[in-house]
């Protein structure tokens, strides 16, 4: 079995994170609907999960449920 590195797919995350705001979920949505490969939702939420912490990745609204936070990228101005 071949496997790639862990940050192989994150292009695809900072394809679609922008300075705008966006649910959680709809950003992973918006990436499995373009990239239709084999890499699972929970995936890139523990990716996005690595950026959030690194500071890379900026939670505006804050949920109980990962899915339905609002994030965008770290330079967002509110």
């Amino acid at each position: 079995m071949i496997g790639v590195p862990e940050d192989f797919y994150d292009f695809q995350i900072w394809k679609y994170l922008k300075n705008e705001p966006i649910m959680e979920a709809h950003l992973i949505g918006k990436i499995m609907l373009d990239y239709q490969n084999s890499v699972a939702d929970w995936w890139y939420a523990m990716r996005i999960e690595y950026y959030i912490q690194q500071n890379k990745i900026h939670v505006i609204k804050d949920s109980k449920s990962k899915y339905e936070r609002m994030i965008c990228l770290n330079n967002y101005d509110e």
